[in-house]
């Protein structure tokens, strides 16, 4: 059930437009963050990781159908005008909610028409990570990953090729969605570059799977159907930003108080301190969909309230960061030197030491 709670939270928040922001501070204004999640479903095969993205990313998949369908029609109507008039008439945007197998050329046209930000729906992450190498040629990675690390953030990218000349996107912004087996991920923390890439993603550890029933659809599933409609509809609303309350503030504060506490996590595991180093960001964005999901389908309030906040911090620490934590000490490796730690500390209970001297070590 963790898998499906999490695909489904990853859904909303790319479903909710970057328009709408909060305000992390009260009298900073410059740091504002927007819904933008990246979560991986960690298992082997027998976890059934991708019937549950499917079924999360249904609802969002219908709409960016539609979207498409416009989107050709709109096109259509285009190549048909005559010449002169063609020539006096801007090219229809082809905006997106979704990307799955691109290229970074291919991908950096859609998010230019796409400024409320996308989904990347990787039914392997394994792929998504390769692909980096695979089409990246004799320039190495390192710029296709510096293009997925500013998706993370959003904001402003231009591209100037001589060939395609200058893209203009006026906000990269990209939530990701996917799963990855344990060797997969292992092999890619250990071949990549250590840039943070991995650290921002949320990783959700699944269970092996269970039986499944053979049931009329839910009424619980029709719910979520329209609320990924009521959270796209966003896009139609005027830009906003919102602010915490002073109980919502108070628990902002407290948190990163914690964080900066477990940031100490770094003498053992420098990958877990990073990415415990995003959980500040993470609040923020979790903050704007619980919000934008209690009011899906009426006027959004302005204020993020301190039981909204509560509950966000609840599930932060109650339910990520355990997830968070078996991944880099479970399927990573607790430390940097891991098996040597393990070494050391099985020799400890074997001989049920009391005292270790370097030489022993």
């Amino acid at each position: 059930i963790a898998g499906i709670a999490a695909a489904a939270i990853a859904v909303c928040a790319a479903a909710i437009p970057d328009r709408i922001q909060v305000q992390v501070k009260k009298h900073n204004t410059g740091w504002v963050e927007s819904s933008r999640l990246w979560v991986a479903l960690v298992g082997p095969p027998s976890t059934m990781k991708s019937p549950m993205i499917s079924a999360a990313v249904a609802p969002l998949m219908k709409i960016d159908a539609e979207m498409a369908r416009k989107n050709s029609e709109a096109r259509a109507k285009y190549d048909k005008l005559p010449p002169k008039e063609k020539r006096q008439t801007d090219l229809p945007q082809q905006m997106q909610l979704m990307l799955q197998d691109t290229t970074i050329e291919a991908a950096q046209e859609i998010f230019k028409d796409s400024p409320d930000g996308l989904l990347i729906y990787q039914d392997e992450l394994s792929g998504f990570f390769g692909a980096m190498d695979k089409y990246s040629g004799a320039r190495g990675a390192s710029k296709d990953r510096a293009f997925w690390l500013q998706s993370f953030n959003g904001g402003v990218y231009s591209v100037h090729r001589i060939g395609r000349g200058a893209t203009y996107i006026p906000n990269l912004s990209a939530s990701i969605l996917g799963g990855i087996q344990p060797e997969a991920i292992r092999q890619v923390a250990a071949e990549c570059v250590d840039d943070g890439l991995l650290q921002r993603l949320l990783p959700i550890i699944l269970q092996p799977a269970v039986l499944g029933q053979d049931e009329p659809l839910s009424e619980e599933a029709i719910d979520y159907a329209k609320l990924i409609r009521n959270l796209h509809n966003l896009r139609e609303a005027e830009p906003l930003t919102l602010k915490y309350d002073e109980g919502a503030q108070k628990i902002r504060q407290e948190l990163e108080g914690r964080h900066l506490e477990l940031l100490s996590c770094e003498t053992i595991n420098k990958k877990l301190s990073a990415h415990i180093g995003k959980y500040n960001g993470i609040f923020a964005r979790l903050c704007v969909v619980f919000h934008c999901i209690d009011h899906a389908g009426d006027v959004l309030p302005a204020m993020i309230s301190e039981a909204t906040a509560k509950r966000v911090a609840g599930f932060l620490h109650a339910f990520l960061l355990p997830h968070a934590l078996a991944f880099y000490a479970g399927v990573l490796g607790l430390s940097d030197d891991h098996d040597r730690l393990t070494a050391v500390a099985g020799f400890i209970l074997a001989h049920k030491r009391e005292r270790m001297t370097n030489r022993d070590v």
